[in-house]
């Protein structure tokens, strides 16, 4: 029984010394690790890993089922802040949402204290994060909950209000309160660094975090749709960048070679021959300077459009013109 527990955290301690963005896909290892946890729930009971965060779904209590991917995106947001901080382990979100699968749990049931508290064990984590948001896209009102190791009931955080263009600033606010109510150690230059906001389109972090959404429905090509026009509307979208790349890097999606299309095309409307005939001399009915041409400026991209063929890098080089996608190596 304490082989078999000490097996389970040396897997954690592995998975989690991952970076946590550089990860969103869950993969079948991920699965069977969460159904290896399940499977000895009762042998992890009474450990946990130290210095171990974890970070649920926010709950969308708001009405608007148009507001869901900020279920995942507030805990993608500060799973990537806390796993910068030196000292402490954040769980993965793949991870997390391969338990999630395997318990058949939604982000509707992790505000339940009980469930919490559980996921919390499985997870074998100090602290657990988790929470809800009420209001609107105008308003929004976004309620933070923890779980300890000490006190195994849900505690609430001081709630941060503000607009969704105001994301980054509220998420940032609600990082100030989990740190200072699990009172981390955090020296003032992280802090500082730490609630920096980001110079990012929120826009951007929306289609991320949609992508993320189609991800887990193993909807890869959707998913580097969406993360390809995150970085359109803003190149600065990292998060954007590094799913798309293990998209690619996983061959869960290619994309398309439109230039087999093209040829197919072409041979059927044009006729191959490698001589030229002189029966039938071309004839230039007009010189081309008699041809009118009108001059029209060239378009303007929109604000944050990123222009229209690929997203570009700050030097004005496009750094992923891949789309359209398919799936498939």
């Amino acid at each position: 029984m304490a082989a078999k527990s000490a097996l389970v955290l040396f897997l954690i301690s592995i998975f989690m010394a991952l970076p946590a963005l550089a990860r969103q896909v869950v993969t079948d290892k991920d699965r069977q690790w969460a159904r290896q946890v399940i499977a000895q729930e009762k042998e992890l009971a009474g450990s946990f890993a130290e210095d171990t965060i974890g970070v649920l779904y926010f709950q969308n209590a708001t009405g608007d089922k148009d507001l869901d991917p900020l279920q995942k995106g507030l805990a993608i947001m500060l799973i990537s802040d806390l796993s910068s901080l030196e000292g402490y382990q954040v769980v993965e979100r793949p991870r997390l949402q391969a338990l999630l699968e395997e318990l058949k749990l939604h982000a509707s049931g992790l505000v339940d204290p009980q469930t919490m508290v559980r996921l919390r064990r499985l997870l074998q984590a100090n602290w657990l994060i988790g929470g809800d948001f009420t209001g609107s896209r105008d308003l929004l009102r976004i309620q933070g909950r923890k779980v300890d190791l000490k006190h195994e009931t849900p505690e609430g955080l001081k709630a941060v209000e503000g607009a969704m263009r105001e994301l980054f600033k509220l998420e940032k606010a609600l990082l100030a309160q989990i740190i200072n109510s699990l009172a981390l150690k955090v020296s003032d230059q992280e802090r500082e660094r730490l609630l920096a906001v980001p110079p990012i389109d929120y826009r951007a972090m929306w289609y991320f975090f949609k992508g993320v959404q189609a991800s887990d429905r193993q909807d890869y090509r959707q998913a580097a749709q969406m993360y390809e026009r995150a970085l359109k509307m803003d190149p600065k979208c990292q998060s954007a960048k590094l799913a798309l790349d293990e998209l690619f890097s996983l061959r869960l999606v290619r994309p398309v070679d439109t230039r087999k299309g093209f040829l197919k095309t072409m041979k059927g409307a044009t006729t191959l021959t490698d001589t030229l005939t002189p029966k039938y001399p071309v004839k230039r009915l007009r010189r081309p300077g008699a041809i009118p041409v009108e001059k029209k400026p060239l378009p303007t991209p929109s604000p944050g459009s990123g222009g229209s063929s690929g997203s570009t890098s700050p030097g004005g080089g496009s750094t992923y013109p891949y789309g359209p996608f398919t799936t498939g190596p």
